[in-house]
């Protein structure tokens, strides 16, 4: 598959690397399928098509994405898109419901009030191995002055579709390092909700066991960590990764299933107050964010894999991302730390560009930590639930809060 970023802005994709159900489409079919997209206000040639970030979205919800041998140089794995082409066709005419078209362009409804589309909120008719349709979580350390909540939502499109949610989030605020760590499933893979909850849970579980004896030396002549103290929190992070990944196989070797249906992003950042700073790492494999609030400015601790491929995410199901691993880890140590947030791209994508953008999100969740406790849970969630047209992924967002900043 190529793609190619235009000056409309517009992704590009080869018809002809479009497959349904593993195989290639017939000339008839990608002939019908260039006209239902043209139909529903997609551009596109005889060759390509081009999507616009709208658009794109959900070209990525209903698809996926295999890598298999390239038998003429192994280096270079071929790629098979499998695209759910009547699922695409249904969504963008959920997504088409409140616009005109009018002279190819997208229009705001001509009434003075907007009809929303409306969103079915469905159970999920996958009852095996069920997950709560939105959770929370709230942890104080008064020793460390951190506070963190954090919160997972189901999107619209997955209640729509009744679908699950495959977000998923852990923490943990301790005396020595704070940990967090967030995922998100494959919307296209059947038990990515497993496989993200999976994750975080064994992220947490394996970085506290490392982490809990480990220290770093504050005397007085130091004024930032010794580098020989920071390279194993590098290894740790990496060794992360790969277990939990590992905990992903035995996973699907018990259930007889392919790795791949358990396939999850991995974003992880822990953090250690050191002397009168704090120090911060993190380590992201797939799309979301890794955020650092200092005083008023925002300084982004990860970049989100799109992988090799256009609309491709990069999973930690992958071995394939061993040895990029340790280049994702980045360290930070901030004088004024305020907060860190986590989130997967359902939040992420909503605030690009992170900077200055970002900055209206910590904003907006920050006072939330002036509440009590037993309404902290709540608000995270009623806050994930923000109204932004185009934005109907599945949200998750962690936020760590720095009380002695205030």
């Amino acid at each position: 598959m190529t793609e190619k970023q235009n000056s409309a802005n517009l992704k590009q994709f080869k018809v002809s690397k479009i497959f349904s159900d593993d195989r290639a489409l017939t000339e008839k079919e990608k002939e019908s399928l260039l006209l239902n997209l043209r139909n529903r206000g997609i551009k596109s040639d005889q060759e390509y098509i081009f999507l616009n970030p709208q658009q794109l979205e959900i070209f990525k919800k209903n698809k996926t994405l295999t890598k298999i041998e390239n038998t003429d140089d192994p280096s270079k794995p071929l790629l098979i898109l499998n695209l759910n082409i009547e699922m695409f066709l249904k969504d963008l005419d959920i997504y088409n419901s409140n616009t005109l078209k009018i002279d190819g362009s997208e229009l705001n409804s001509i009434n003075p009030e907007p009809t929303k589309p409306v969103w079915k909120n469905l159970e999920p008719s996958d009852k095996e191995d069920p997950v709560d349709l939105e959770t929370s979580k709230y942890q104080i350390h008064e020793k460390q002055s951190f506070i963190a909540i954090g919160g997972s939502v189901r999107g619209k499109y997955h209640a729509h579709n009744a679908l699950h949610r495959d977000d998923s989030f852990n923490f943990l605020i301790s005396d020595q390092w704070s940990i967090i760590a967030v995922a998100d499933g494959a919307g296209s893979c059947r038990l990515s909700r497993l496989g993200s909850k999976i994750a975080v849970d064994n992220a947490v579980k394996f970085l506290f066991e490392k982490l809990t004896d480990y220290s770093l030396s504050e005397s007085e002549n130091l004024n930032q960590p010794l580098n020989e103290e920071l390279l194993p929190l590098r290894s740790y992070l990496v060794d992360c990764i790969i277990y939990c990944r590992n905990q992903l196989e035995n996973e699907a070797n018990n259930r007889g299933i392919s790795i791949n249906d358990l396939s999850t992003t991995l974003l992880i950042s822990i953090l250690k107050r050191w002397k009168d700073r704090v120090l911060i790492v993190g380590i992201q494999v797939g799309d979301g964010a890794i955020v650092v609030l200092n005083k008023d400015s925002i300084t982004p601790l990860s970049e989100g894999d799109s992988g090799e491929y256009a609309g491709e995410t990069t999973f930690i199901s992958s071995n394939s991302i061993d040895s990029l691993l340790p280049h994702k880890v980045q360290f930070t140590l901030k004088q004024d730390f305020k907060a860190i947030a986590l989130m997967t791209d359902g939040v992420a994508d909503d605030f690009f560009p992170t900077d200055p953008v970002m900055l209206k999100l910590f904003e907006s969740v920050i006072p939330l930590f002036n509440q009590k406790e037993t309404g902290l849970k709540q608000s995270i969630l009623e806050w994930l639930k923000y109204e932004k047209p185009g934005s109907f992924d599945d949200r998750t967002l962690v936020v760590l809060y720095n009380k002695i900043s205030e």
